[in-house]
């Protein structure tokens, strides 16, 4: 059974709202890795506040591209597995980030 645009338009929607809360945690978590380098004295400290700002801006652009092919197929079944990868390498980032951060404080 095929969707009706409403159907797609309101898929397309939720989707886009779930990019648009990534991209504010990830804005946190990039504010908060500013914070973190002010207690990064020790060498591997330095580079992991490196590592996860890189990480910050390449997840930002996997977002740009997930929203853009959201807002090209309004969520077919190949971005919505993009979505559920995203969703769980993010939260491993997110997870592995707090744990770094809380051991320089």
């Amino acid at each position: 059974m095929t969707q009706s645009t409403s159907e797609v338009q309101v898929e397309r929607e939720a989707l886009l709202a779930r990019i648009r809360n990534w991209e504010r945690e990830l804005d946190s978590l990039i504010a908060e890795n500013g914070q973190v380098v002010l207690f990064a004295h020790q060498e591997i400290d330095k580079k992991l506040v490196a590592h996860f700002e890189n990480q910050f801006i390449i997840q930002k652009n996997r977002l740009d591209q997930l929203k853009h092919h959201v807002k090209l197929t309004g969520g077919d079944l190949k971005t919505q597995e993009s979505l559920d990868e995203f969703s769980g390498f993010f939260s491993k980032l997110q997870s592995d980030f707090v744990a770094f951060s809380e051991s320089l404080s």
